[in-house]
C-alpha cells in the first residue's frame, strides 16, 4: 500500500534520481575526462552501488514507499562528509552540494560537510515516518470497515435465579449514528424447582455485560 506524496517529497525524490544518475554514470564517463590515473576497481564498485541505491530510492519515493525514503536517507548520509589531506582523500559527494568546512595547517587537511545532503536526509526521515503512519491508519480503517460490514461482536451469559434461568445477550451493531450495544434478556420459568438465589439482578447483569463488550470495542479504538 502506498500513500500520496507531497511536493517537497517529490522534490527530494527528483534530487535523489539526479544524484543516482551521476554516481551510476561516473565510472563510465571517467575515461572521457582525460584523467591520467584510472579509477580503482573497488572505488568504481562503491560508486556504482551507491548510484544504484540512490536511483532506486528516488524512483520508488515517487510512489509513496516509506522504505524508499529510508534508502534516500542512507545514500545522502554517505554524501554528508568529505575529508582530504596530503596522503588521503575520501568523498562520496554528488554534483549538487552546499559545502561548509574547516581545515588544519599542520598537517594540511580539510573536513567538509554537505549541508544539502544533511537537509535531504532529515526530510527523508520525516517523510518515511509520515508515510508509515499514514499507511497504518489506512490499513486500520480498511480492516474496521470490512469487519463492521460483515460481522457483529456478540456475547451471552446465563444466570440461575430463584424463579428461573435468565439468558442475556449483548450485540454490537453499526447503524447510521455509529456503533451501539444492544442487550436482550430472556427468562425460562422452572415452576416448582427452586435454585440458589443470586444477588445480581437482570439490570446489573446487563450493565456488566454491556461494559465488558464495550471494553472490547475500545481495544480497537473505534
Amino acid at each position: 500500500m502506498s500513500v500520496r506524496t507531497t511536493r517537497l517529497e517529490n522534490l527530494i525524490a527528483a534530487l535523489a534520481i539526479l544524484q543516482g544518475l551521476h554516481f551510476f554514470a561516473g565510472p563510465f564517463l571517467y575515461p572521457l575526462l582525460m584523467v591520467t590515473e584510472p579509477m580503482p576497481v573497488h572505488t568504481m564498485g562503491i560508486v556504482v552501488l551507491l548510484g544504484s541505491l540512490t536511483l532506486i530510492g528516488g524512483a520508488m519515493a515517487f510512489y509513496g514507499k516509506p522504505w524508499a525514503f529510508w534508502l534516500v536517507f542512507a545514500s545522502f548520509l554517505m554524501q554528508s562528509v568529505e575529508y582530504s589531506s596530503e596522503s588521503f582523500y575520501a568523498s562520496l559527494m554528488g554534483p549538487i552540494t552546499v559545502k561548509f568546512g574547516f581545515g588544519w595547517a599542520s598537517p594540511p587537511s580539510q573536513l567538509n560537510f554537505n549541508l544539502l545532503a544533511i537537509l535531504v536526509g532529515v526530510i527523508a526521515v520525516r517523510s518515511a515516518r509520515r508515510l508509515e503512519k499514514a499507511i497504518r491508519e489506512a490499513q486500520f480503517a480498511e480492516a474496521m470497515s470490512l469487519n463492521a460490514a460483515s460481522t457483529q461482536l456478540t456475547a451471552s451469559m446465563s444466570i440461575d435465579t430463584s424463579t428461573g434461568l435468565e439468558h442475556h445477550h449483548a450485540t454490537i451493531v453499526k447503524d447510521a449514528e455509529g456503533y451501539r450495544i444492544k442487550v436482550d434478556a430472556e427468562r425460562e420459568s422452572l415452576h416448582d424447582t427452586v435454585l440458589d438465589e443470586r444477588k445480581d439482578t437482570m439490570s446489573e447483569i446487563a450493565d456488566v455485560l454491556a461494559t465488558k463488550t464495550a471494553f472490547r470495542l475500545a481495544d480497537f479504538k473505534v
